[in-house]
């Protein structure tokens, strides 16, 4: 019995954060597209959410542009937009990682195949039996109902037999070993502020303090502005990573976060200049560049200077 597996995106896939701050750049929507092919990509691996160019050979650059049929600057562009927003990772062993991917996977087999397309004829033949039979309803009306009746009895019965089967054919809920996370643990808007906070320890802890501050009346979304707000600090000032508090303690009974609340526009949205360091239109009002990370003044000061 064969299975295969599909992609199920969510009706506000494009409302998410990450695909709203990819939307707004220059290649962002071809951006979001190597995105969904990096996700269809993983459903044929054995790995679901695990991408390799074979079992002891990772992909590169030109292997992965050449299997998706996308140019290797872009694809370059947007792995480094998709890494830095937490959608992709790469770990040690060179295996990509897309853990969405295990979250919108549908799983079929032939058989649940077999009952929806029973399911679907049977369905036209009740609307043929109806239609060829108002011409004579009025000589036989209740063998009409009962027709009718029977039919549509069976089609429900053949509705809940798929049912079961669909249940039977759900994919695994957690990713392989190599990359095991289990699915649903944490909040989606925790993970956003994960992907977006500086330093990643104890993140069990950083959820449980995060549960707690959502409790006494914080915005996820405050939280998630306060943590890339920090995190844009700590770049431009160069703060070792020793110095960066834990994600608990920002988030804790002190309400660090809250010196880094600012709107969100100032932190998430480009201000619609271009960067001197690597040509995107993703220049934010802070002057950071989301794509790069290069400071705009500094830049432009560096550049004018080498005239």
């Amino acid at each position: 019995m064969s299975t295969f597996y599909f992609l199920k995106l969510r009706l506000d896939f494009y409302d998410a954060p990450e695909i709203k701050v990819i939307l707004s750049m220059e290649n962002g929507y071809a951006y979001t597209v190597v995105y969904q092919k990096l996700l269809l990509l993983s459903l044929r691996s054995k790995d679901v959410g695990c991408l390799r160019l074979q079992d002891d050979l990772p992909y590169n650059d030109s292997t992965l542009s050449t299997v998706l049929n996308t140019d290797i600057d872009l694809l370059r562009g947007a792995m480094k937009m998709l890494s830095k927003l937490g959608l992709v990772s790469i770990d040690a062993a060179g295996t990509i990682v897309l853990e969405e991917a295990i979250k919108l996977a549908g799983k079929e087999n032939t058989s649940t195949q077999r009952v929806r397309e029973f399911r679907e004829r049977q369905r036209q033949k009740l609307l043929t039996a109806q239609t060829d039979s108002r011409g004579s309803e009025e000589a036989h009306p209740e063998g009409e109902k009962k027709s009718a009746f029977h039919e549509t009895f069976q089609c429900n019965t053949e509705r809940e037999r798929e049912r079961e089967t669909d249940k039977k054919a759900q994919p695994s809920a957690s990713l392989p070993e190599k990359c095991k996370k289990v699915a649903n643990e944490y909040s989606a808007d925790f993970e956003v502020f994960w992907a977006s906070y500086p330093r990643k320890v104890e993140k069990r802890k950083a959820f449980k303090t995060w549960n707690s501050t959502l409790k006494k009346g914080a915005g996820p979304a405050d939280l998630i502005v306060a943590a890339k707000a920090y995190a844009a600090e700590g770049e431009r000032k160069g703060r070792a990573v020793e110095y960066i508090k834990h994600p608990a303690t920002f988030l804790g009974p002190n309400e660090a976060w809250r010196d880094f609340i600012g709107s969100p526009v100032d932190i998430e949205q480009p201000a619609g200049k271009k960067c001197p360091a690597c040509g995107e239109v993703a220049i934010t009002s802070s002057g950071e560049c989301m794509s790069c990370g290069a400071d705009y003044k500094t830049e432009r000061a560096a550049r004018a200077a080498a005239k």
